[in-house]
């Protein structure tokens, strides 16, 4: 799978029967207010991102009520540091309760390192070059970065952390 960097070695419509296992120790151990909770606070932290984000001018967008943001792909220097979902240029990073503000502010302060070299009015792009003023077409990512996958587990969603050394 593309998305992941990994291959899809299930059997087309089979399951493993260690996702319902932890579905159903999150609701023991949580409850449905728990839950809640935890939702609202993914939420908020993905607004906090995408507010840092746009604030350093890094090209990024969030659909409502989303855990995940979505940005331009970050120079070899931060994603040699960070673990993002990259595709086609974007990355995402999916706020689920571990991310915590002091690693989005992180993440920030290395990819501001990082912009504090390009000219301004130029945009860095995942590939190395540099160009100025794209177009909004060139800005919106390709379908596959828009649609949730079905088929994966929350456990295997790609989040922002921080690469082990």
């Amino acid at each position: 799978m593309a998305y992941t960097g990994s291959p899809d070695t299930t059997i087309t419509g089979s399951r493993s029967g260690h996702a319902p296992l932890l579905l159903w120790y999150a609701i023991r151990k949580y409850g449905v207010d728990g839950l809640r909770r935890r939702a609202e606070e993914s939420r908020k932290l993905a607004g906090y991102a995408l507010r840092r984000l746009t604030e350093i001018g890094w090209d990024a967008f969030r659909n409502p009520h989303a855990f995940t943001v979505v940005l331009r792909t970050p120079p070899a220097v931060v994603t040699k540091r960070w673990v993002l979902a990259t595709s086609d240029g974007w990355s995402h990073i999916v706020c689920m309760p571990w991310v915590t503000r002091d690693q989005i502010d992180e993440f920030v302060a290395d990819l501001q390192a990082t912009t504090d070299r390009i000219p301004a009015g130029t945009e860095r792009m995942a590939t190395g070059t540099d160009r100025i003023s794209p177009t909004l077409d060139d800005r919106r990512p390709p379908a596959s970065t828009r649609r949730p996958s079905a088929r994966r587990s929350p456990r295997s969603s790609p989040s922002v952390r921080e690469k082990s050394a």
